[in-house]
């Protein structure tokens, strides 16, 4: 009866050695707030055991998006390529964000056009634009689709700016942001060696000021290699000119 006793006991004491151990191997995050995919890297949030304000994220919109950053710096904060391996610092760098737009798909001046019909003072006397301080009710919302004579696929726009804010915004010049800086920009090669613009190095929010991009090396002639991507067998490149040091 003892040697049986004896073997149950060996048996939970194995599973449970076993079992602490698995536990730990698996929690690699240990205090992980939370995780963003950057398309070339992956940014990884972690509670900062120094500073009492690092905690977990909550369901506060003050936890999240553009106002979630304004916190980064009381955590602690990892990055990894696409292969799942920890980037060292010394090879990450930043690109300072110009703040313009730029978008594949469309052109300068088409951008401008938009924009333009966009700061029209005629944009402000459109039925269609419901401002801040017209009446949104469902009812008087219903009363203007019909008025418009509005199809099920057309809708009102609900404009973030009250009707005389729109007109004095009219009177203001037109910013041409289009952006036009060749720091901005991740290049590819073409067939012919010739680098081309391949996307905007854009912020995640507007605030944001800088753009982190990991660099697996640079080269004499002014250029440098983003680490790969596995999701890109694409070499993806970015002038040397426009990136600062890390710390900075």
């Amino acid at each position: 009866m003892n040697k049986y006793i004896d073997i149950l006991l060996t048996t939970l004491l194995i599973i449970f050695f076993n079992g602490c151990v698995v536990d730990l191997s698996i929690d690699t995050d240990r205090g992980l707030v939370k995780t963003d995919e950057k398309g070339i890297y992956t940014e990884k949030w972690y509670i900062n055991p120094n500073i009492k304000e690092s905690r977990m994220l909550g369901s506060s919109t003050s936890d999240y998006g553009a106002s979630a950053e304004k916190k980064r710096d009381i955590y602690i904060i990892k990055y990894f390529d696409t292969y799942g391996k920890e980037i060292p610092q010394s090879d990450l760098k930043k690109v300072k964000s110009s703040g313009k737009f730029w978008r594949s798909h469309i052109t300068r001046e088409q951008y401008l056009e938009d924009k333009k019909q966009r700061h029209s003072l005629e944009t402000c006397f459109d039925r269609r634009n419901v401002f801040l301080d017209e009446d949104r009710s469902r009812t008087a919302l219903e009363q203007r689709r019909q008025e418009l004579g509005l199809t099920k696929y057309q809708s009102l726009f609900m404009s973030t700016n009250t009707k005389k804010e729109c007109i004095e915004r009219s009177k203001e010049p037109i910013i041409d942001d289009w952006e036009n800086n060749s720091n901005q920009f991740y290049y590819t090669k073409d067939e012919n060696g010739k680098f081309i613009i391949k996307a905007h190095i854009s912020p995640s929010y507007p605030s944001q000021a800088y753009i982190v991009v990991p660099i697996k090396q640079c080269f004499e002639n002014g250029w440098c290699e983003v680490y790969p991507n596995q999701r890109n067998s694409e070499t993806i490149y970015v002038k040397k000119s426009a990136l600062v040091d890390f710390k900075d």
